[in-house]
């Protein structure tokens, strides 16, 4: 088996039934926030939805990721008992982040971002009645200026939160 086939099997190996569906209706150019950079977090650019995920085959793959780090009894709390196909749908990108590693004039790249990065989530699970209105997640993260934080770690860290709260609010019902 290769590599790739034995990553799309990951989730099904740890009881993962249904694929989740992931949407992304923002388009990849639309800004997500100013970029800025030096010691005075300049302004440097603009970060877009692209930068954080390139389309929904990216989207969903770490959204296999996300789901496949849970361990079986979180996986087992998300909605369906985690056998239920999920939709996933990225809503909302909006930042503030700043990349304060190449001085006061620097133009930094996006490879150390600091400050904070909300993504907001749309969910619905094929298994719930019909009629029950999808559900809203937001996510908010605050990386340091050390954690070597780029949008795309961002977006994958938003995803495992997202799964891990999706969990956490089934088993709450």
């Amino acid at each position: 088996m290769t590599s790739a086939a034995a990553h799309a099997s990951a989730p099904q190996a740890q009881g993962l039934v249904a694929a989740p569906v992931a949407a992304i209706p923002v388009p990849k150019g639309q800004s997500a926030g100013m970029l800025r950079a030096g010691l005075a977090c300049l302004p440097s650019g603009r970060l877009t939805r692209g930068d954080f995920v390139a389309d929904p085959t990216e989207m969903q793959q770490d959204l296999h990721d996300a789901l496949a780090a849970l361990d079986p009894a979180r996986l087992a709390a998300l909605p369906g008992g985690g056998k239920a196909a999920l939709t996933i749908e990225l809503r909302e990108i909006s930042t503030r982040l700043c990349n304060k590693s190449y001085g006061v004039f620097g133009r930094g790249d996006t490879r150390s971002l600091s400050g904070e990065a909300r993504f907001l989530f749309g969910w619905k699970a094929a298994s719930a009645p019909a009629g029950e209105p999808a559900g809203t997640v937001e996510i908010v993260l605050t990386p340091g200026k050390r954690d070597g934080a780029t949008p795309r770690s961002l977006f994958r860290e938003a995803l495992a939160r997202l799964a891990e709260r999706l969990a956490s609010l089934s088993s709450s019902r």
